[in-house]
């Protein structure tokens, strides 16, 4: 990396300062040769200058410089010094808006409309940003008389709207683990709407100081982007609880249930923080949720039980079920299927998800409050049903536990009561369940039921080396229990170590 020092002169800019360093460079404050103006000036990292990284840095100067907007940092100049890539832009004396905390609501709307307005200008120019996140949001230090302006900066993976996709040519996942789309992890199509999901994220870690996903391994975090729910300002808030709808359309999982643009979702948070929501454009993904489709080859995933013949087509299902989204029971694992919680309920469960709270209360816990088993944070995560008649109307708890390998242990507990299976004895269920494999029951003590449960998977597996095998099912013949099913899934681990795992499970009141 080259080393500068106040004084030292590069490429006719006289440097004042170093701003920070990042992957592939670093920041200096620095004074343009020709006018009376300071400049921040970026430098490539010549060990870092890979085919890659030059072509991503002269990207940033391209699509930049193209962009005429009064919240985008403006390009000055480029070149190429001793082998070194710089950019001169704008230099913004202020700070980062992922450096802010505590930020009131009316200044984080303020910057998020800002921010909008910028985005929506870059889409109707055929840019999209790609990695939208606080810390590239830059806050200009307030002038006397002026109000405050956030600027968006580093379009360093931008790419044009027409050839846009989510992976990079070497097939890694563009933008922030935290802020990234679930189309961008997934690989599928990437448009706007892709940027108003991580703008989406963005609000609402300025809004209430948390990330709507509670998990910090990159890993886990991509996957909670592609299939789990995500918080709601409500529950960790409950005076921004009227938010609620809105961020739960502007983060939905499928792009079309989405805003058409990020001003119009930034303007329905101003609208219904001043009461005047307007109700028609929330109707599609709060009113009237749909399964979630693989968007690859837009038809809807198989069923885990389809009524086929061998254990490959389970085995295909339950990697549905891990990698493209579909639960066991024919659901997605959507924000728009799940439960919507209500305000000030952040610390309770409503009355078709308490009797398996309180059945298993130790395992559970509250409601999206780390308190479940090992601190899992337990939500109402409804699977719902794409057929006629429905058959899979279960409720269901997901916990999910973070493990010390980054992989999360997914706990899924469910009430058969009231569903079209409530009627089922336990050799029925089984039955019903497991048509498309042959089942191993395994009767397995446990210390806090009276009654062995019967520990459920497939046969064909190497149970102690095979880590890509259906999840394990727990059923209770215990009367007080029978009405629960509980599924345990662990990504990259054996049937034998998810054992392991149930068996220190508080199973039991």
């Amino acid at each position: 990396m080259i080393e500068l020092d106040s004084g030292d002169s590069f490429a006719g800019y006289i440097i004042d300062r170093k701003l920070g360093s990042g992957g592939w460079g670093i920041v200096y404050l620095a004074q343009d040769p020709r006018l009376p103006r300071a400049v921040a000036l970026k430098l490539l990292d010549p060990a870092k200058a890979d085919p890659e990284a030059r072509q991503r840095f002269e990207r940033e100067a391209d699509f930049t410089a193209a962009l005429d907007h009064p919240n985008i940092v403006t390009i000055f100049d480029r070149g190429v010094t001793d082998d070194i890539h710089w950019i001169a832009m704008q230099f913004v004396h202020g700070t980062d808006a992922g450096k802010l905390a505590d930020v009131e609501v009316e200044r984080a709307l303020r910057i998020g409309a800002q921010i909008a307005d910028a985005l929506d200008y870059a889409h109707r120019a055929g840019v999209l940003h790609r990695d939208v996140k606080p810390s590239n949001f830059l806050i200009a230090a307030p002038e006397p008389g002026r109000r405050e302006r956030a600027l968006l900066t580093d379009f360093g993976i931008a790419r044009l709207r027409e050839v846009t996709t989510g992976l990079t040519r070497t097939g890694s996942v563009t933008g922030t683990a935290a802020y990234v789309s679930p189309e961008q992890v997934s690989g599928d199509p990437v448009d706007h709407r892709s940027d108003q999901y991580s703008l989406a994220c963005s609000l609402f870690v300025l809004l209430t100081g948390r990330p709507p996903f509670p998990v910090t391994n990159s890993i886990a975090l991509m996957h909670a982007h592609v299939y789990t729910p995500p918080l709601l300002p409500g529950e960790l808030m409950p005076e921004l609880a009227t938010l609620d709808p809105v961020f739960a359309k502007a983060l939905a999982k499928d792009p079309a249930d989405r805003f058409d643009t990020c001003g119009e979702f930034v303007a329905e948070v101003a609208r219904v923080r001043a009461g005047i929501s307007d109700t028609t454009a929330l109707s599609k993904p709060v009113e009237k949720p749909k399964p979630q489709r693989d968007s690859r080859r837009d038809r809807k995933l198989p069923r885990w039980a389809l009524p086929v013949a061998g254990a490959a087509v389970v085995m295909l299902a339950v990697l549905g079920y891990l990698i493209l989204g579909t639960d066991v029971f024919g659901g997605a694992r959507d924000s728009a299927a799940s439960t919507v919680v209500p305000a000030g309920a952040s610390s309770g469960w409503d009355t078709r998800h308490a009797p398996a709270a309180q059945a298993f209360p130790g395992l559970i816990g509250g409601m999206n409050a780390n308190t479940g088993w090992r601190g899992a944070l337990c939500r109402q995560n409804d699977p719902g049903s794409t057929e006629e008649p429905a058959d899979h109307d279960y409720a269901r708890i997901s916990c999910v536990v973070q493990v010390d390998d980054g992989s999360p242990l997914v706990i899924d507990i469910m009430d058969r009561a009231g569903s079209a299976h409530a009627r089922l004895g336990l050799n029925g269920l089984v039955a019903k369940l497991f048509n498309a494999c042959d089942p191993r029951p395994q009767s397995l003590p446990h210390a806090e039921q009276a009654r062995p449960p019967l520990v459920v998977t497939c046969t064909g597996s190497d149970y102690s080396h095979d880590t890509t095998h259906p999840p394990v099912w727990t059923f209770f013949p215990d009367s007080a229990y029978s009405r629960f099913v509980i599924v345990m899934s662990w990504q990259h681990h054996t049937i034998d170590q998810l054992i392991e795992q149930w068996q220190q499970l508080p199973l039991g009141r």
